[in-house]
């Protein structure tokens, strides 16, 4: 939207996921089972179990082969029925950690993912009704409200 006013929400970040009991039964890397998203959408393709392994400074090679699911929700799903260690969002999963069903593997191995901004018209953010709307969104981006 050319010529909008932006407000900045979150920054997202990527990462690998598993229940509590399935991560307690991976003796080793190459016996997690993996699944990653197919991305569809331009600029995500690099957000793959691949580039998070180089990521985490290990080898190519110790990459089981992943599946891959077309839509990340999924791929969240088979996290929460302990199928395997998923490759997904932070920001999508951060209730489901905060609940404790599922649990960061390696959490200091992150890859970067989308900024969420909220674009509205030039002017219009010094309305009343649009400015507490810009900082509702904010508190509930930032997990204050």
């Amino acid at each position: 939207m050319t010529g909008s006013d932006a407000t900045p929400l979150a920054d997202d970040t990527f990462g690998a996921y598993g229940t509590p009991d399935y991560l307690q039964r991976i003796e080793r890397w190459r016996d997690a089972r993996l699944i990653e998203t197919a991305w569809q959408e331009r600029g995500l393709e690099e957000l793959s179990w691949e580039a998070w392994l180089c990521a985490a400074g290990l080898h190519i090679d110790m990459l089981p082969s992943p599946l891959r699911f077309d839509q990340e929700h999924y791929v969240v799903q088979a996290g929460l029925a302990s199928q395997a260690l998923v490759l997904t969002s932070s920001l999508l999963v951060s209730d489901f950690v905060q609940r404790g069903w599922l649990e960061a593997y390696r959490p200091e191995v992150q890859m970067a993912g989308r900024r969420y901004t909220a674009l509205c018209l030039p002017g219009s953010a010094s309305l009343r009704k649009v400015s507490y709307f810009l900082e509702w969104l904010q508190k509930e981006a930032m997990g204050d409200a």
